[in-house]
């Protein structure tokens, strides 16, 4: 663990300033309405046995999640009907969202804390000095997408928990490693990009394990609700995050989604969203950006594979860590529907990243340098959006900005592993 001591001040400094810049968004999101409102509401229509896939739940947003994740909600509608004092701080606000939303802060809270004891015990340093730059720049380009699933209470930082606990176990027992990834799957369903690699390593009898083990959790709602009203909502559900429906496809709206999808929409037809700036390159149509996509992700897909292979033959350091920051960085361009908080999955690519600089083990040239520190300008590592007028902050959205800085962030990525494992391949 980082030592946080007198005999370290600059470290000391850091942790509080860290601490305190988390408390932010924390006590912002009990307050405010967030994404774990729509969470909640969704989770008293299934207590009513209502359809809850069918129709939007609150302005114009769909519920993407599992009826698992729903029932584990329910210890929170207890609370429901309990508001808080109109004259608090909370304003009327239903206690029922007020703990939930503190409950998975906790727990985000505690993710972050779990990451920060990885990085130390995976990543060594010769001098104190290091260190400190170490921990300064990774709070200082990674601090962004931490605020942002704290401040709208999201999921990502516990898929990217739920995926990395399986895809680096500390134990080989197979049972142990993988329970994390079955239930990151049920909740949504990104994790399962991780079945590739295993099925490229061959592990056959660990995709049959967590494939069984997805469906077994799928079941667990009809011990606690009706099975036939279960069985169809989650149908329903699975038809939902179906790649191939169209919602799929022509991915618009609900604030600017940020995948490889999106972008071809927004770059390549004359799709019009209000208070939205229309960047129409071409007008393809769906098939056109139906085939696009499908060629994308397929070029991204091919990259991640290619250089997998190459991080295999070489002396890299701590090569699992950066295969499954390579495989982690996919997700957000290769899944439809990812907005700008699911780009923590970048947070891997980006402390090893500072930590290879850091420690010296590979000098990136100057024209790569820079288009990686323009990548985190565009995606809004390094500046806070929110700084900007309304007006500016509609036009980030508007054209996909932060899509764009992932894409190139990804291909700036891309360069680097090339790079550094041909000049550590092994003899």
């Amino acid at each position: 663990m980082p030592q946080f001591s007198i005999k370290n001040p600059v470290l000391l400094i850091i942790a509080a300033v860290f601490g305190l810049l988390l408390l932010w968004p924390v006590l912002h999101n009990l307050s405010s309405e967030n994404d774990f409102d729509l969470f909640v509401m969704t989770a008293q229509r299934w207590k009513l046995h209502e359809p809850v896939y069918e129709n939007a739940i609150i302005h114009g947003r769909y519920f993407y999640y599992s009826p698992l994740f729903l029932t584990l909600l329910q210890p929170f509608l207890w609370l429901h009907e309990v508001q808080t004092d109109a004259a608090s701080m909370f304003g009327g606000y239903r206690w029922s969202f007020i703990s939930a939303k503190a409950a998975w802060s906790v727990f985000n809270l505690y993710i972050v804390w779990y990451f920060i004891k990885e990085l130390q015990q995976r990543f060594r340093f010769e001098s104190q000095s290091a260190q400190n730059w170490f921990w300064g720049l990774a709070v200082f380009f990674g601090y962004r997408w931490i605020f942002l699933n704290l401040w709208h209470s999201q999921l990502t930082l516990f898929l990217l928990w739920a995926l990395y606990h399986s895809a680096l176990p500390k134990r080989e027992n197979m049972y142990a490693q993988w329970w994390s990834l079955m239930v990151g799957m049920n909740v949504k369903i990104v994790p399962g990009f991780w079945l590739l690699k295993m099925g490229i390593d061959k592990k056959w009898e660990d995709i049959a394990w967590v494939l069984a083990g997805f469906i077994l959790l799928l079941f667990i709602p009809v011990f606690f609700f009706p099975f036939d009203y279960v069985i169809q909502e989650t149908l329903e559900w699975l038809q939902r995050i179906n790649p191939l429906k169209s919602q799929h496809v022509m991915t618009l709206g609900e604030g600017g989604f940020i995948d490889i999808g999106s972008l071809i929409v927004k770059y390549f037809t004359s799709a019009k969203l209000e208070n939205e700036p229309t960047v129409a390159i071409a007008n393809w149509g769906v098939q056109g950006v139906f085939w696009a996509s499908q060629v994308m992700r397929l070029l991204i897909l091919g990259g991640i594979l290619f250089l997998w292979y190459a991080i295999r033959k070489s002396r890299a350091y701590e090569p699992n860590f950066l295969i499954f920051a390579l495989f982690s960085m996919g997700i957000p361009l290769i899944f439809p529907h990812q907005r700008d908080y699911s780009l923590a999955l970048l947070l891997p690519a980006i402390v090893y990243f500072i930590y290879v600089y850091v420690a010296e083990l590979y000098w990136m040239n100057a024209v790569l340098s820079a288009l990686i520190f323009v990548s985190l300008v565009l995606m809004g590592n390094v500046m806070f959006f929110e700084m900007f007028s309304y007006d500016l902050r509609v036009w980030i959205i508007g054209v996909r900005l932060q899509g764009l800085g992932a894409l190139l962030f990804f291909m700036c990525f891309g360069g680097f592993v090339w790079d550094y494992c041909r000049d550590s391949v092994r003899d």
